[in-house]
């Protein structure tokens, strides 16, 4: 039994691992995000609006990254429970996670800076962790509160939420409540 546990024990801490690796060096910093290249600083960039515009389309030279995970994002709301209203504050880290199924090890993730509650998410092939793994299936959603932005620690006053039930890809509505203290 003893041997089991330690097995779990290595398997998790390397999921663990992989998940920061992906959110350290996968994506910039929100300060750093003026150092795209110049198709991406175009994704990201507000129109009048306010929504973000359209993707540019790739020029004859250009073609779509191989590899690459397609599909439809899964979007929805995030809110916290009045029982842990307090529990959240600006300046936290939320991570998103979807894991492939009702556990393994992560398919994609996303990390941001808490603002305010209720928070709009949105969670694509764009966050998958590993090159060549696909977005497709139903997915479990869960987002975490986490005090001191670490992937691999859970602190006190740190809150999490899952979703009910598998979230299939293209998912529009696919609300979270955040209501476990960890």
């Amino acid at each position: 039994m003893a041997i089991f546990r330690n097995k779990l024990f290595v398997i998790g801490a390397w999921v663990t691992a992989m998940l920061a690796f992906y959110l350290i060096f996968r994506r910039p910093p929100a300060e750093l995000e003026s150092h795209r290249m110049p198709n991406q600083a175009m994704k990201a960039a507000p129109t009048a609006e306010g929504a973000p515009s359209a993707a540019p389309m790739p020029g004859p030279s250009e073609k779509p990254d191989a590899g690459v995970a397609t599909g439809e994002p899964i979007e929805g709301t995030i809110t916290v429970s009045p029982e842990l209203a307090g529990k959240a504050t600006a300046g936290d880290t939320l991570f998103i996670i979807a894991r492939q199924g009702a556990s393994g090890p992560p398919l994609a993730a996303k990390k941001l800076a808490v603002s305010h509650f209720p928070m709009k998410y949105s969670l694509g092939p764009e966050n998958v962790m590993m090159q060549g793994m696909p977005w497709q299936g139903e997915l479990q959603i869960i987002v975490r509160v986490d005090k001191d932005g670490n992937a691999t620690t859970k602190s006190p006053g740190d809150i999490m939420g899952m979703s009910k039930a598998l979230v299939k890809v293209g998912t529009k509505g696919a609300d979270i409540v955040l209501d476990q203290g960890l």
